[in-house]
């Protein structure tokens, strides 16, 4: 059997339906705009038990999946917070499969 590990721990559902943002704000200084600060955190489970596949190539379907969906979703996470996109990306390339 094989899961994703995460930088948090073992993943457990990924919704791209959620957006990447908190009620924290930071000044962008880029835009000198108060915005909400960047998290995953109601996009990514990594707690409660992980997702099982029987065939690393299954994960490896799974992750370009997410990367799919983000892509798809690009256009409405900007508008929630700009850069946040790349910011996943780069976060869920950072994927690796492992043996359980």
């Amino acid at each position: 059997m094989y899961a994703i590990k995460t930088k948090n721990g073992l993943l457990n559902g990924f919704y791209a339906n959620d957006l990447p943002t908190t009620k924290r704000l930071y000044f962008n200084e880029s835009n000198e705009k108060l915005e909400p600060k960047f998290t995953m955190r109601n996009m990514m489970n990594c707690t409660g038990g992980y997702m099982m596949f029987d065939k690393p190539e299954e994960a490896e379907h799974y992750i370009s999946y997410i990367i799919s969906e983000v892509e798809n979703s690009r256009e409405r996470y900007e508008l929630s917070l700009q850069g946040s996109t790349d910011k996943i990306l780069s976060i869920v390339s950072k994927f690796s499969i492992i043996t359980i």
